[in-house]
């Protein structure tokens, strides 16, 4: 009988040993707030469309902006806020060398604005977010800046085409903003129970064994 326990108690110990283990899945979240940023374009060279990232100024802001749904921000400026959809929410930079008297003219590619669209664009500047006059054109939207950081631009939902799974707009989102998490692995369910059953067995065979050597 202790040959059998100890040929049991080195099976456990084998398939213990080449148990496969996974560490932990360490969550990640992404650091971009942009809303359907890729689907801004301009043909300024001296204008650049990026995202909002995590070391950007106004970052928070656009993080609060963004998860709004009521549309409390927009609510400062317009009348029956929740009208409007937050179509984009990007970063606009130009080159300081193209800016005379200290202001700028942007206009921007945006496929889901026609030039009767009712458009709103917010500009966070100096801690935050002030309206600027905004010209809606055939898929275009021109404005003029005094200096550059996150826009959010609204259009009203009446002038927006709702796509299967978004209502917002007809572009594709590229929202990056949600945290993914990775699911915790800590290792294979089946083999552990062969584990399980061979060390109860041990046991038993060991708890025979000793009652055997009493008597």
């Amino acid at each position: 009988m202790k040959k059998v326990v100890a040929i049991l108690l080195a099976g456990v110990l084998t398939v213990g040993a080449s148990m496969t283990a996974f560490a932990a899945g360490s969550a990640s979240a992404t650091t971009d707030v942009s809303k359907n940023a890729s689907a801004v374009t301009t043909t300024d060279a001296n204008v650049t469309v990026g995202t909002i990232e995590s070391d950007d100024e106004g970052y928070a802001a656009a993080v609060e902006i963004k998860a709004d749904s009521t549309n409390a921000t927009l609510a400062k400026f317009v009348d029956d806020a929740t009208d409007y959809v937050l179509n984009y929410l990007v970063d606009v930079t130009v080159d300081e060398s193209a800016i005379v008297d200290g202001a700028y003219t942007v206009t921007l590619a945006v496929a889901d604005v026609t030039a009767s669209s009712d458009v709103v664009v917010l500009h966070y500047v100096n801690g935050a977010w002030e309206q600027v006059a905004a010209t809606p054109g055939a898929g275009s939207v021109t404005f003029t800046l005094t200096s550059f950081s996150p826009i959010a631009i609204y259009v009203a939902s009446a002038d927006t085409t709702t796509s299967s799974d978004e209502s917002s707009s007809t572009t594709t989102s590229d929202d990056s903003t949600d945290s993914t998490t990775t699911s915790d692995e800590t290792g294979e369910a089946n083999v552990m129970l062969y584990v399980v059953m061979i060390a109860v067995v041990a046991a038993a065979g060991m708890a025979v064994s000793s009652k055997k050597r009493r008597a």
